[in-house]
């Protein structure tokens, strides 16, 4: 209310309202012209309070809570309906009124015992099935998680297997010896005996041939 006054603004600036306010107080128009141009100085600054006063005590009374004083306000409602003004004119009225007036006790009849136990019942059938459903989904994710894990360190031990494999064959490969023919001594000596005796043979074969191709030509020149 100050800071909209501060601003420049105002409650009960409304010249219907105040106009009405002087017509209460006896103030009587003048020829064509409105209350307020007949009326005095006075009389216009005492209709312009009584009309801000009024204002403030409706928007208090507007603004009280209505889930706890609804009651009130529908009441001053139905009698207005009525023909009957009963709406306070003052702010300290309203305080009045919201502090002294009776409420009637509510009608709507409380829930018997059994139906309260019917529905704590089904709200906590409810939470428990919520829960459950909660805990099978993090069971889900969880066996999920646990089987990529698995398939990852599967695939980390073959990848691994494999590398292993092919280093292995690749060092039998550049460290394997030239394969020899392994001769044993008895075999050399042998051999060593059958050459002499192929080479002694083919010795005595060609001195014969050469002795006797002497001796044929002995002969022929006889």
């Amino acid at each position: 209310m100050s800071v909209v006054e501060a601003y420049g603004g105002g409650f009960g600036m409304e010249p219907g309202l105040i106009e009405r306010e002087l017509e209460a107080a006896g103030v009587t128009a003048v020829s064509d012209k409105p209350r307020m141009e007949a009326a005095t100085p006075e009389q216009v600054k005492a209709a312009m309070a009584v009309v801000r006063e009024k204002t403030l005590a409706i928007i208090l009374l507007s603004g009280a809570n209505r889930g706890r004083y609804q009651e009130i306000t529908n009441n001053l409602a139905n009698v207005f309906t009525l023909g009957e003004d009963k709406y306070p004119t003052s702010i300290k009225a309203v305080m009045t009124l919201l502090n002294k007036y009776v409420m009637k006790t509510s009608s709507t009849p409380r829930p018997s015992p059994s139906d309260e136990k019917e529905e704590m019942a089904f709200m906590e059938q409810g939470q428990q099935e919520k829960a459950a459903t909660k805990k099978k989904a993090h069971k889900k994710r969880k066996k999920a998680a646990e089987k990529k894990a698995k398939d990852a360190e599967k695939r980390k031990i073959g990848t691994a297997t494999s590398a292993a494999s092919r280093d292995t064959t690749r060092t039998s490969a550049q460290t394997s010896p030239t394969p020899t023919t392994s001769v044993s001594s008895a075999t050399r000596t042998s051999l060593t005996r059958r050459m002499t005796r192929t080479r002694w043979a083919s010795t005595s074969s060609t001195s014969t041939t050469s002795t006797t191709t002497r001796a044929t030509r002995a002969v022929t020149a006889a």
